[in-house]
């Protein structure tokens, strides 16, 4: 059994089970946050940590930038890392609650070794933000990502992660 037909039944099962309930709140109109992912996709294996800086535009709308550092693992090939650097959109279902649930679209560029091999990446992903704090939250979600060769004879990649991360709202 593969671990995707593992996590994502568990990812939803995170999602809808945890309270939706609580008192309004203004978190702020500025994220930052940093999270974790890995991808494993046949032979070629990714991990991924990414640091963000979004601004609320209204309470459901937020648009920000990203960076990130990504190690890959190519099988017999070796491994490859690089940077990217992105923006983002997300749709935050917020109702003031502690759960903010939320889906986006992302789209990078991508330097270094990594960059040799890919121009750029872009996906989408939905998750939930849980506040237990008024202005710290938790962030789980999963993704879908693409990776666009860089010449004509490297394939496309694409595939699911993951994520897992942190949240400061002000």
């Amino acid at each position: 059994m593969s671990a995707y037909k593992v996590l994502i039944p568990i990812t939803a099962a995170v999602l809808f089970a945890l309270p939706m309930v609580g008192f309004a709140q203004d978190r702020g109109q500025n994220e930052v946050a940093g999270s974790l992912s890995y991808t494993d996709v046949g032979e070629v294996s990714t991990t991924s940590i990414d640091v963000s800086y979004g601004r609320y535009l209204t309470p459901q709308h937020e648009v920000g930038l990203s960076v990130a550092y990504m190690d890959t693992d190519v099988g017999e090939f070796g491994s490859i890392d690089g940077t990217t650097l992105g923006a983002f959109y997300q749709f935050n279902f917020d109702s003031g609650g502690n759960m903010v649930p939320f889906i986006g679209v992302d789209v990078a560029y991508i330097g270094g070794d990594l960059g040799d091999a890919y121009d750029f990446g872009y996906g989408v992903s939905a998750g939930a933000k849980y506040y237990p704090y008024e202005h710290v939250g938790v962030i789980i979600g999963i993704a879908w990502q693409n990776l666009t060769g860089a010449e004509n004879w490297i394939e496309d990649e694409d595939g699911f992660n993951l994520n897992v991360g942190l949240s400061l709202r002000f």
